[in-house]
């Protein structure tokens, strides 16, 4: 009986882990996808001058070297606070995109 326990709470960490991955690769493909559209946001900032979306390209390119050089802080292997906000806040935003897409159809 013990094991069956143990089996179904394997199954369904294993089901959440599965769940929690869809969503989070749905968020990050669903942000580039908002981001890199033909009306996506970077478009947006470019559309209200070109000052607006430069400032949108350099924090893109900071944001990208911070995530690049913390890479050595946080060591291989270690779970951080920063990389549990990452992947939480990208479940978050594609559970944010499949209901949106789910009530609407529209992503």
């Amino acid at each position: 009986m013990e094991n069956i326990r143990q089996s179904s709470q394997g199954l369904g960490q294993a089901l959440f882990g599965f769940g929690v991955l869809v969503l989070m690769l749905l968020g990050i493909t669903g942000t580039i996808y908002k981001l890199l559209a033909p009306g996506g946001w970077i478009a947006q900032a470019f559309g209200r001058g070109m000052t607006s979306g430069l400032v949108v390209l350099a924090a893109l390119a900071f944001l990208g070297m911070v995530s690049w050089f913390s890479r050595s802080y946080a060591g291989y292997g270690h779970r951080t606070r920063f990389s549990d906000l990452v992947v939480y806040g990208f479940t978050a935003a594609g559970l944010v995109y499949a209901v949106r897409f789910g009530m609407t159809g529209i992503f």
